[in-house]
């Protein structure tokens, strides 16, 4: 009788989980509306396209062995942050990753120390290698990301380009 009562919780859990991650997905959409920036691609924005795996799942794996080195939510933003940099610059070509990776830290990193700049460098760094050798084949980019820490985890929601094969198949 305890493990009925026991599947029924994670079951209950799971179906919590998912309206949640609804919830953060819409809202990530209509914060890209209000933002103006990004409003014609949030207005046609497919929340999960059929056939293809959940752009949150992918970055749990992408950042899994980084998430050892945080602690705290503020700490998992910072690397979810630098992940999604990684991410998008792994796209790019080669010539122009550089480029944009530099103005991103400008901001990011204005008045930290060249210990804490170089250190941020090669951790993005590692990030693109890791891209490229374990996520070659997924070619989405980052467009915006929210993260909610729950009891035992932080939920991402992940809002990401959608690939051209399937934007030509619908």
């Amino acid at each position: 009788m305890a493990r009925k009562s026991r599947d029924f919780k994670d079951l209950m859990r799971e179906n919590t989980s998912s309206q949640n991650s609804q919830k953060h997905i819409e809202a990530l959409r209509d914060k890209m509306l209000e933002e103006g920036t990004l409003a014609e691609y949030a207005s046609n924005m497919v929340i999960q396209p059929k056939g293809t795996e959940k752009m949150s799942d992918i970055m749990k794996r992408f950042v899994e062995p980084y998430e050892d080195t945080v602690d705290n939510l503020r700490d998992f933003r910072s690397l979810f942050s630098l992940a999604a940099i990684a991410w998008n610059a792994a796209l790019m070509a080669d010539s122009e990753q550089k480029e944009e990776i530099d103005i991103l830290l400008e901001e990011s990193l204005q008045g930290k120390d060249a210990e804490v700049q170089q250190f941020t460098r090669q951790i993005i760094a590692e990030l693109i290698a890791r891209k490229k050798k374990h996520f070659s084949h997924i070619k989405r980019f980052i467009v915006d990301f929210d993260i909610t820490e729950t009891r035992e985890q932080y939920h991402i929601a992940v809002v990401s380009t959608l690939l051209k094969e399937l934007e030509e198949q619908q």
